[in-house]
C-alpha cells in the first residue's frame, strides 16, 4: 500500500508542477516562461539564502531536473488521455506504464537529490521542499488575485 500511496503523490505532485508550467506558457501575469523561471529561481535564491556562486551551480541542475519531470509528467498525462475507451487489456498496460514512470520519477529525484547534495547544504535541501510549496502557494494566490481583480 505504500507504493500506490507514493505513486499517487508522485502523480498529484507532477500534476500540480504540470498546470504551474502550463500557467507560465500561457502568459502568467504577463510572463514568460523564461521570465517564469528567472522569477521562481529569485525566489528560491532569496528564501534558501543562496550565493552567486551556488546559484550558478546549483539552477542549471535544478531547471535539468525540472525539464525532466516535467517530460514525465507529460507522458503520464498522454496516457491518462488515452484511458477513455481502453480494454481491460489497455488499462492493464496503462497502469503499468503509469506504474513505470512513476518509479522512473523516483530515480529522477534520487539522482536530483544526490546532484544537490554536492552543493547545497542540508538545511537548504531541506528548505527546498517548503521553498517550492511555498512559491506554488504565492503563484497561486497571484493567479486567483489576478483572476478576481479583472472581474
Amino acid at each position: 500500500m505504500n507504493m500506490l500511496r507514493k505513486i499517487s503523490l508522485s502523480i498529484v505532485a507532477m500534476l500540480f508542477a504540470g498546470v504551474l508550467l502550463a500557467q507560465s506558457n500561457n502568459n502568467l501575469n504577463g510572463m514568460t516562461r523564461e521570465q517564469f523561471r528567472d522569477y521562481k529561481e529569485a525566489y528560491l535564491k532569496r528564501e534558501l539564502n543562496l550565493s552567486d556562486e551556488v546559484c550558478s551551480k546549483f539552477f542549471p541542475i535544478y531547471e535539468e531536473y525540472q525539464n525532466k519531470k516535467q517530460a514525465n509528467y507529460k507522458k503520464n498525462q498522454e496516457l491518462m488521455n488515452r484511458a477513455g475507451m481502453a480494454s481491460e487489456a489497455e488499462y492493464r498496460e496503462l497502469i503499468e506504464e503509469l506504474h513505470k514512470l512513476a518509479l522512473e520519477g523516483n530515480v529522477l529525484e534520487d539522482t536530483f537529490f544526490k546532484k544537490a547534495q554536492k552543493i547545497l547544504t542540508y538545511e537548504q535541501l531541506f528548505k527546498l521542499g517548503k521553498a517550492e510549496n511555498d512559491f506554488q502557494k504565492h503563484i497561486l494566490k497571484e493567479l486567483t488575485r489576478k483572476r478576481n481583480s479583472g472581474k
